[in-house]
């Protein structure tokens, strides 16, 4: 009886993973980039760095159409002393398998942005929630 019994709670928790899991978003074509400039505001106060996200809308299997990325990215630069200041920022796009434009403004939470070489990351989510894209750490020029 007690080996039914962990068979069926084993056979049970197999079953849930299955149907909660999303399982792959889409295809591999899901992308996230950055500009290669990003353009320093108000002396440093803020920056715009265009990110481009193509994402493709998926359905769960309850019927749940995931229709819509949000791209949140991080800012990361090295200024006066070696100190390093650092900002994040998001956005949100439509997906439907083209390449979807926006500029994020990113407020540093420090020290200003200074002209100079920064360090772009970040991640793109289905409706928030499921992961499609990451972006590697890319070398952005702030002008």
């Amino acid at each position: 009886m007690k080996l039914r019994t962990r068979f069926l709670a084993a056979s049970t928790a197999v079953l849930a993973a299955a149907l909660i899991a999303p399982g792959p978003a889409s295809a591999s074509t899901d992308t996230m980039t950055v500009s290669p400039t990003g353009e320093i505001l108000a002396k440093g106060a803020a920056v715009n760095l265009d990110v481009t996200i193509t994402c493709s809308p998926f359905t769960d299997p309850g019927g749940f159409v995931f229709d819509s990325a949000i791209g949140t990215l991080t800012l990361s630069q090295s200024v006066r002393g070696g100190k390093i200041t650092q900002a994040s920022g998001s956005v949100s796009v439509p997906c439907d398998g083209t390449p979807q434009t926006a500029t994020v403004t990113l407020l540093p939470s420090s020290l200003a942005f200074q002209r100079g070489k920064a360090i772009a990351t970040g991640s793109s989510a289905l409706d928030g929630i499921i992961t499609t894209a990451t972006l590697d750490p890319t070398v952005v020029m702030l002008k």
